[in-house]
């Protein structure tokens, strides 16, 4: 190693102890010389210690002991020592910290030293810091009254027609849930050659009732009854099932290439393994029918025989095989035309050999609609909790519009570090729970043993009264509230696992516990979210905390506060009674 680069990096390294010893001397004996790729191994694009980012960008890897990668070719992309040295200071600027543990604004998200964040708040955010102060001041002292807050039954008429007329239409109706239903039922029937016991559960907004017509659809499959696996394999069991989808030979079904378009575009199959959940998907692709609520019906029985008669009774012979039942059948000039009940009985047909779909450019169901599949069983219980809590037609109709808005105003979006719809969800019932609404029901009494693998479908709530419509509207405004003045932001936790108030302090969710690697290493207790059922990971980098998930661990300072100020927003959008109902659905 060039004595320049190794100086500098060096010196770096004694400026931020912080970093893991391992994470050092896995960046020295990887700096070969002063061509070696420094910057990508010490520094991410924005600044940030990072070095699994360069290490990772090499194919040529193997896994070492420690959890991180480890290569054994060098990187030859070359760095000036210019280049190094102008690294520095950008590092170090104002501050002792590495720039991943710099505190951020709350207002812009930017990361500054501790003894610059007042000062740009004072400079670039003074009006918006007045706003919000005197939002948050209204809600929880003039408006509510020292905290309690009584929705005026004109608002809740008002909200509650809105509601019935904007959300109804929406959510999804009983045909499309059956169509859906029957694409994992047959996926089930794929998978059962590789694993016999396989059952596949629906979760998610489709049990719970909030499901929009554009809703995903989300399972997840148990092999053998065993509610909790191991990362490694959830992994094995998801690869096996996509081999034998896409492209094993000795796998009874056809793959892919044989039922859909042999297209890189029209193949939609995905799988994404090396995340917290590992998953497997589908994605119609751009040239087949997406959505399409009509699979093929139609398949094709190619016979070893030329003679009519033995090809009519080998066809009769295979449909019987496999249970399938059919509308007609006739023999054509080279093979025999079998029309199914449906699509099920010819995803049941295409396992037979030397049978294959009449129009391949129209596939199965299976292949043309938009699910995810994954091996974890926690998402199957929290759904059913879910759904008990949302029994009620004018509680759930509320929950949708709840989610409807959240998603309207940009605050449902978990790709970008906000909430996710279970999150939200969460927070609906967490409320219900706090003002009375519905009473407290204890987790543990929703086991998967009691939870139908396809629940029966939840009926829209349909017309309603103007009673019922204003119970709806009172709960949809008392939301809006009840987070934007009453619910404790700094200090409580919402969770549904007991049916008093649980505060971040009793489980060691504070601030000093936070634990920031990297953007996307990170466990942070800003909003906190507890997850019923589910447990937080052991982290690579040890999180000795035990107890369950923080649902909402990704949302930064910056965040949280978009949250609460979209929610203020809201509230005062309730108000006024020349608002347009679009600015919030």
């Amino acid at each position: 190693m060039g004595e320049d680069v190794s100086d500098a990096l060096r010196e770096l390294i004694q400026q931020f102890p912080e970093l893991p010893k391992s994470k050092v001397e896995l960046v020295l004996s990887n700096v070969k010389d002063k061509d070696d790729s420094l910057y990508r191994l010490i520094c991410e694009e924005d600044g940030r210690i990072n070095i699994n980012n360069g290490l990772k960008q090499n194919n040529v890897s193997k896994t070492v002991s420690n959890g991180y990668p480890q290569h054994s070719t060098p990187r030859t992309p070359s760095i000036t020592n210019n280049q190094v040295e102008s690294l520095t200071p950008r590092l170090l600027e104002g501050s002792d910290l590495p720039y991943h543990l710099q505190p951020s604004c709350e207002y812009c998200g930017k990361q500054l030293s501790p003894g610059m964040l007042e000062t740009h708040k004072e400079q670039f955010h003074k009006a918006e810091i007045e706003e919000y102060t005197k939002l948050a001041y209204d809600l929880r002292t003039a408006r509510f009254g020292g905290g309690k807050y009584t929705v005026p039954e004109i608002l809740s008429q008002k909200w509650g027609a809105i509601i019935w007329r904007v959300v109804l239409p929406v959510l999804e109706d009983a045909k499309s849930y059956a169509m859906r239903m029957s694409v994992l039922k047959s996926l089930e029937i794929m998978i059962r050659p590789l694993y016999k016991e396989c059952k596949i559960y629906l979760f998610g907004s489709r049990v719970t009732g909030l499901a929009m017509k554009d809703s995903d659809t989300d399972a997840a499959i148990s092999v053998s009854g065993i509610p909790e696996l191991v990362p490694a394999e959830e992994t094995a069991i998801l690869e096996n099932v996509y081999h034998g989808f896409a492209s094993n030979p000795s796998y009874p079904w056809p793959s892919m290439s044989q039922i859909h378009v042999v297209t890189t575009e029209d193949v939609g199959l995905r799988k994404i393994l090396r995340t917290r959940v590992p998953i497997l998907g589908n994605t119609p692709g751009t040239k087949g029918p997406p959505g399409s609520t009509n699979g093929s019906k139609e398949v094709v029985f190619r016979s070893t025989s030329t003679d009519a008669h033995e090809q009519l009774k080998e066809a009769k012979q295979a449909i019987a095989s496999v249970g399938a039942e059919i509308e007609k059948f006739e023999r054509c000039e080279e093979y025999v035309q079998i029309r199914c009940r449906n699509e099920l009985d010819a995803i049941k047909m295409l396992s037979v050999p030397n049978c294959t779909l009449l129009t391949p450019k129209v596939p199965p169901l299976v292949f043309s609609t938009k699910w995810d599949l994954s091996c974890r069983l926690f998402g199957v219980r929290n759904s059913n909790l879910l759904r008990r809590y949302l029994s009620q037609r004018h509680v759930r109709i509320a929950a949708a519009a709840v989610k409807l808005w959240s998603k309207k105003c940009r605050i449902n979006d978990p790709r970008v570090g906000l909430l996710s719809s279970y999150a939200v969800a969460l927070m609906y019932v967490y409320y219900l729970i706090r003002t009375g609404v519905v009473e407290w029901i204890d987790p543990a009494s929703v086991s998967l043993e009691l939870c139908p693998n396809i629940p029966p479908f939840s009926t829209p709530p349909g017309t309603a009264t103007p009673e019922v419509e204003a119970q709806a509207g009172k709960l949809f405004v008392g939301f809006i509230a009840f987070y934007g003045g009453q619910y404790n932001w700094e200090q409580h936790v919402i969770s549904i696992n007991s049916p008093k108030i649980v505060t971040k302090e009793e489980l060691g969710w504070t601030k000093d516990a936070q634990i920031i690697v990297d953007r996307g290493n990170c466990v942070r207790y800003e909003l906190c979210i507890e997850d019923p059922y589910e447990k937080a990971d052991p982290t690579p980098w040890g999180d000795p905390r035990p107890g369950r998930l923080n649902v909402t661990r990704k949302i930064t300072a910056h965040r949280s506060l978009t949250i609460h100020r979209k929610i203020i927003a809201a509230f005062k959008h309730l108000q006024d009674p020349d608002m347009n109902h679009s600015k919030l659905f």
